[in-house]
């Protein structure tokens, strides 16, 4: 399986370079000696680390070679991802590819268009939007952080209302004092229809303003861009 992955992912990606090179007008000179480089340094660096990227999670699938060909929405997966990783600078984007390529047909409880709209929004977000929603996706809420302790006193604390963006800030390091990108990401994912609409000028008491936000679609995102055991 190994070296006809490799074929497959190496052709797959060197068509891809050859496509977006051949598409620019005049090309040649510095340009054109840059992008041989690039394309020897840089793309053949990142095609190495897909291919052991896709090969890690197929060896967790009991199909073979056959099979696998005769899938097209698989072929159709990869072909999209492996045009996506070459220009993804971040590595953590790129494993999250690697994941979705895997889930298309590991998971089968999510719709072949779903997966597809799902491709196109993996790569629009940023690693931000990403950790953003899955803030969104937990219940950040424990009646336990309002407990103060102190030896066999037992004290409850009634805790006042807060804007949303309180605990992102709390949660998320990076999104302190970012409040404008945090309302911008926040609402690119609910127009998407992932989380539910969040006024970030009402304040709430605790156990709502650190509810679970996501919608079923959200869910459903971020089950798809997930590393399956």
């Amino acid at each position: 399986m190994i070296s006809s992955m490799n074929e497959i992912i190496g052709d797959l990606a060197v068509a891809t370079v050859k496509g977006a090179v051949s598409s620019i007008p005049f090309i040649g000179g510095l340009l054109a000696e840059y992008i041989g480089l690039a394309q020897e340094k840089i793309t053949d660096k990142r095609i190495k680390e897909w291919i052991e990227s896709i090969e890690n999670r197929l060896e967790k699938l009991n199909c073979d070679m056959k099979s696998l060909s005769e899938n097209e929405l698989f072929f159709t997966s990869l072909h999209i991802a492996t045009g996506k990783i070459l220009k993804e600078l971040q590595r953590e984007k790129r494993e999250y590819f690697a994941n979705a390529v895997f889930n298309t047909i590991h998971i089968t409880d999510i719709s072949e268009d779903k997966k597809m709209v799902f491709f196109f929004l993996l790569e629009k977000y940023t690693l931000s939007s990403i950790k953003l929603l899955k803030l969104y996706s937990e219940n950040n809420y424990r009646d336990s952080d309002y407990v103060k302790r102190s030896g066999s006193t037992i004290t409850t604390i009634h805790p006042g209302q807060e804007k949303a963006f309180a605990y992102i800030q709390e949660k998320i390091n990076e999104f302190k004092n970012e409040a404008e990108l945090v309302k911008n990401l926040t609402t690119q994912l609910f127009y998407d229809g992932l989380i539910e609409e969040i006024d970030f000028s009402m304040p709430e008491y605790p156990d709502q303003s650190r509810r679970k936000r996501t919608t079923e679609l959200g869910d459903e995102f971020l089950k798809f861009i997930k590393e399956q055991e």
